[in-house]
């Protein structure tokens, strides 16, 4: 099986890259959302990896902080927001309200409509042995209350936790290989897509 891009240049080449990469969308993400700053950033890479700094993220760490920052990067065609935006319109007031902890505000991250997007795709793939069990999931298995995804944190825990449900389910059903399978369902074709481990890409 042929290597991937990845796989065929030399890790510290690779991770100069991903940080040169993850410093332009950062600089982005930040013209086009006033709101968002450094320690919204810091907060993305400790989901990402519980760590304080994007320069020690692991290779699949600084995959997944390139792709938080591409979706708030501006796209091809749009106008990063002006500094003078009104503050419903900056990245605060869509994705973090405050909350008073011991005395100090901390800012929590809400879950994204991509993050609540991923979940329930990744939802539909699994077959629930009952009507409410995605609920019954994030509740009893991910230690959600109400079974509701509330925060970025919430959603990572969710996505990660179904994703492994949903692996296991189909390594049981069809066997280790199962990722080198054709399905006719396009959404298990895309999943295989976006997270095959590298041996069966």
């Amino acid at each position: 099986m042929p290597r991937t891009y990845r796989q065929r240049i030399d890790p510290d080449e690779a991770r100069r890259r991903d940080l040169a990469t993850i410093h332009i969308l950062k600089k982005q993400a930040m013209e086009a959302h006033p709101g968002f700053t450094d320690e919204n950033y810091r907060d993305i890479i400790w989901e990402i990896g519980k760590i304080g700094s994007s320069a020690d993220l692991d290779d699949d760490g600084r995959l997944a902080l390139i792709r938080r920052l591409d979706e708030l990067a501006p796209k091809s065609g749009q106008t990063p927001q002006k500094k003078g935006a009104a503050d419903a319109r900056t990245w605060h007031a869509r994705n973090s309200y405050r909350k008073h902890a011991r005395g100090n505000d901390k800012i929590i991250t809400l879950a994204t409509p991509e993050e609540i997007d991923k979940i329930n795709r990744l939802a539909k793939l699994i077959t629930w042995r009952v009507e409410n069990g995605l609920t019954l999931f994030l509740e009893k298995r991910m230690g959600l209350k109400d079974g509701k995804v509330r925060t970025s944190v919430n959603a990572m825990k969710a996505i990660e936790g179904l994703k492994m449900m949903y692996r296991n389910g189909m390594k049981k059903e069809h066997g280790a290989d199962w990722w080198v399978q054709r399905f006719d369902d396009p959404e298990v074709m895309r999943f295989i897509a976006e997270h095959a481990p590298a041996e069966f890409r």
